[in-house]
């Protein structure tokens, strides 16, 4: 996402350092906003002390004006830092200006909260991030009408803000009564917070995939917070990088499949809508845990920990079902429901997605015996988080089919995507098409030498190139190569690897075809030599049949077209 701004030229990197910095911001905000709610009387002693140590008449002054209105002045300039994180999470178009705001009184309170207020204006006020909150935030608003939410939703949702509340009154009221020294220590309440929002995470994935298991997908991407663990096509597991790009659903689309047979009948969106309510509902009900926790602890340190707890898992819970998309553009699993609920554009789409995933199951289906409607459908919208995954299953769809152009029109929506070189499969594709329709492009074919060659599509793609240069008996060999690797897999005869099979067979009959114009060609050069050898004389080159001769030239071009592509 590049752009520019007041004659700036902004790019990918400087977009990844201003997203770091908001992330900052609201990490420090947040536990800002926690620790001055919860921890008031112990940080005005605090201040009072290192006032008293510093000295200074008109320092000391300013301070001792302060003094009497920080006991109500702390709480509620924690509770604006919280609110200004969730608009920021949310996406709101105000939070912005509290954010300003919020900063602007931090650097006033001079000079143990000025580093902070100075952090906070840099981060709003640089202009590289006016371009992402103008590029994206605004694709963060509701993606659905709220007037079609569900009754239940608006149920939990407001059970969840009331616990949430309770729980806030709770702890502060606690941390008025009773002594600081039974609580937690400052420093152990970031600590405390990062571990349980581990912990909310881990639980968050696992609901999902338990709810899927129940709903009766296979899945085989297990994600467990940063990382994901995969089973290849081998069938064994690895532990990967978790994928937050754009490219996630092609990956998501091609290894989940169902354990039931796809038919006309199957309510893939009421399985899709259980689904996804497994990773906010299992927060609901761990915060659900901790708050009957907090009210059972016996030593106040407990109470506050697991009443923090009890906050964030709410607080996850009710940001999941908020109807935005979030700074990976992804949309909520809130918003997801609501689509699915309404059956809304982008509900189909994402049911679509999971269709073409289920096609892989019990009876596979190859990609051009996919219904056109779902390859239109999943590639409609550039807005979509599904398009690139939909682009691309539209090209392997008309690839299969044999209708290159279209093909062709796909692979180019592919290449206008943002950072399309950062997904080996789509540089793979592209490479092999360029190829495989004698329109090569030489950066291409050189980024494509850094790829891992050891998929049926990589070695496929190499076979190609090789034949385009003209060595057809390599080729052959990466061709059985990617022939043995289908040997290999865990569950053979998907459609998947029929399209790779089919055009393993194209790429073989091109060169028994360049093999036999090469042939025939040899033959009459041959010919033509033993007459040449017999004279230079009239009668020795009439013995060459001028059809002959018309027949050498054309296959020789042939040979010369072929092997050039």
């Amino acid at each position: 996402m590049n752009g520019q701004l007041y004659g700036h030229r902004i790019s990918a990197d400087d977009m990844c350092t201003v997203k770091s910095a908001t992330v900052l911001l609201r990490i420090v905000l947040g536990l800002e906003g926690v620790i001055l709610i919860l921890r008031t009387p112990q940080i005005i002693a605090a201040l009072n002390n290192a006032v008293a140590s510093i000295g200074g008449g008109i320092f000391q002054g300013y301070w001792a004006s302060l003094t009497p209105n920080l006991q109500y002045g702390m709480p509620l300039l924690g509770m604006c830092c919280l609110i200004t994180v969730w608009g920021m999470l949310s996406g709101k178009k105000w939070a912005q200006r509290a954010g300003m705001v919020v900063s602007g009184v931090h650097t006033i309170l001079f000079p143990f909260f000025t580093p902070l207020g100075l952090l906070g204006l840099s981060t709003l006020h640089r202009d590289r991030l006016a371009l992402k909150l103008e590029q994206i935030q605004s694709r963060w608003q509701e993606p659905v009408p709220t007037q079609l939410l569900p009754s239940a939703f608006r149920l939990l949702v407001g059970i969840a803000i009331a616990i949430m509340a309770g729980t806030l009154y709770f702890l502060v009221n606690a941390s008025q009564r009773t002594d600081q020294s039974e609580f937690l220590e400052i420093w152990t309440i970031p600590v405390a917070l990062a571990v349980v929002n581990v912990l909310l995470v881990m639980v968050h994935d696992a609901g999902s995939t338990a709810a899927g298991i129940i709903s009766g997908f296979r899945i085989e991407i297990l994600r467990m917070g940063f990382l994901q663990l995969e089973r290849s096509e081998a069938g064994s597991w690895a532990w990967k990088k978790r994928d937050r790009t754009v490219w996630q659903h092609l990956r998501a689309g091609v290894r989940t499949s169902s354990l039931t047979p796809i038919s006309d009948d199957d309510r893939i969106d009421s399985r899709l809508f259980i689904y996804q309510c497994g990773g906010p509902f299992g927060e609901f009900a761990l915060g659900l845990v901790f708050l009957a926790g907090m009210i059972a602890a016996p030593h106040p340190a407990w109470t506050e920990m697991l009443g923090l707890a009890c906050l964030l898992a709410f607080g996850r819970f009710v940001l999941e079902l908020a109807l935005m998309r979030n700074s990976d553009e992804e949309y909520t699993d809130g918003a997801r429901l609501v689509q699915l609920w309404n059956r809304d554009p982008e509900g189909e789409r994402w049911c679509v997605l999971h269709s073409i995933a289920q096609s892989q199951g019990r009876q596979p289906i190859a990609p051009g015996q996919w219904p056109e409607a779902w390859v239109l459908r999943i590639s409609a919208d550039p807005e979509s988080p599904v398009y690139p995954a939909g682009c691309f299953y539209a090209y392997a769809h008309y690839l299969d089919r044999g209708n290159l152009d279209k093909a062709k029109e796909y692979l180019d929506r592919l290449r206008q995507i943002k950072a399309w070189t950062q997904q080996e499969r789509v540089v793979v594709e592209i490479t092999f098409f360029e190829a495989f329709t004698g329109t090569r492009n030489a950066a291409i074919v050189e980024g494509a030498q850094v790829l891992n060659r050891t998929t049926a599509a990589a070695k496929r793609m190499e076979a190609m190139l090789l034949i385009s240069e003209g060595f057809m008996n390599d080729a052959m060999v990466k061709i059985e190569e990617a022939r043995q690797l289908f040997g290999h897999r865990r569950r053979r005869g998907g459609g998947w690897e029929r399209f790779e099979q089919n055009l393993l067979r194209q790429m073989e009959d091109r060169i028994t075809e360049t093999r036999q114009n090469r042939n025939g060609g040899n033959g009459l050069l041959r010919l033509r030599q033993q007459v040449s050898g017999a004279g230079e004389s009239a009668e020795a080159e009439a013995q060459v049949p001028a059809a002959a001769a018309g027949q050498d030239s054309v296959q020789f071009a042939e040979i010369i077209r072929r092997t050039s592509m």
